[in-house]
């Protein structure tokens, strides 16, 4: 599951130490009920609500248990929105607790991450999104607060790495979108290395 977090927005708007973020939900990959317009429309609003562009893409996966289903979606984000996502990508591990007693620390998970095998698809996600992986827990108090605090320090740095925030052009990413049925995705054909791969903001061909 993807989160996109884009600066200035209005509805469903949090301001966090003076900075104003909006949390937008990705469209459904995998949903069967959409059909072609109703996917179109997604991209669309999604540009519309980040008009700024998109400060980081939150990517949610549960601690301990990354199935292929979240592994296929993930590729597919990367295939539809390019190497611009890896880099404007911050990794959120879900109930990253010890013992329900502490929230796991950046270093801790990633040295979990670190043992997965090299070529494993998560780990060499984390390693291009610069190592940025943030410990959620949304349930229990204090750790929800200090989860958000967390993401939204996430957000902020990733957006200063970059310098700049993620834009695409809707008719680009629903291109890519209708392509995945046609495409048969192995693991190292995923744009992880090319950052030529991110959707442009600007379409020469319209």
């Amino acid at each position: 599951v993807s989160m996109a977090w884009g600066r200035h927005g209005r509805s469903s708007a949090q301001e966090k130490e003076s900075v104003l973020l909006r949390v937008i939900d990705t469209p459904g990959l995998h949903d069967t009920n959409l059909g072609p317009e109703s996917i179109k429309l997604e991209y669309e609003q999604l540009a519309k609500m980040a008009p700024h562009g998109v400060s980081a893409f939150v990517v949610c996966v549960p601690h301990g248990r990354f199935t292929q289903e979240q592994e296929e979606t993930l590729k597919d984000l990367v295939t539809i929105f390019g190497h611009g996502l890896v880099q404007h990508a911050v990794v959120a591990v879900t109930h990253a607790m010890e013992k329900n007693k502490r929230l796991l620390d950046r270093t801790e998970l990633f040295d979990e991450i670190s043992k997965l095998p090299p070529k494993a698809f998560l780990r060499r996600f984390v390693e291009d999104a610069s190592d940025r992986v943030v410990g959620v827990e949304n349930r229990l108090e204090p750790h929800r607060t200090q989860s958000t605090r967390r993401l939204h320090q996430a957000v902020l740095e990733c957006l200063a790495t970059n310098d700049s925030t993620y834009k695409f052009k809707p008719s680009v990413a629903l291109k890519r979108h209708q392509s995945l049925n046609e495409l048969d995705v192995q693991d190292d054909d995923v744009a992880l290395a090319d950052a030529s791969e991110q959707v442009p903001a600007n379409d020469p061909a319209e």
